[in-house]
């Protein structure tokens, strides 16, 4: 429920631009008005002995991307996930503002540790 002002009109919401990862399949993209993200974090704002955790995959929350051209070395935290208006992706995308995509193995990684976040059996077919 949003927060009000003394004279009842509600407090905007607080907005902060960060680096995401669209989760959705290319064919739930086409089909949706909506896209899935999960924030994408400097792999430095966490503490250094917990660092190898997440290169490893050792973490059930977050998925490690190697650094990769102007982007440092990051993760994925499943924690943070929102939807954005599928409009708005393509306009980041229009303007060149996509630092990376991943290939299908990284793709197919990817969906086994969303799988495993979520409590699901990766190795089941649906």
């Amino acid at each position: 429920m949003p927060t009000c002002r003394p004279d009842g009109t509600p407090e905007p919401p607080d907005i902060r631009l960060t680096r995401s990862m669209a989760l959705n399949r290319d064919c739930d993209f086409d089909k949706s008005e909506w896209v899935i993200v999960a924030e994408v974090r400097p792999l430095d704002e966490i503490e250094a002995n917990s660092q190898g955790n997440i290169r490893g995959l050792k973490t059930r929350n977050t998925f490690y991307l190697p650094a990769n051209g102007s982007m440092p070395e990051s993760f994925v935290d499943f924690r943070r996930i929102d939807r954005l208006a599928k409009e708005l992706i393509l306009i980041f995308d229009a303007t060149e503002r996509r630092l990376s995509s991943l290939n299908d193995e990284a793709r197919e990684a990817l969906q086994w540790q969303i799988a495993l976040f979520f409590g699901m059996d990766p190795d089941i077919e649906t």
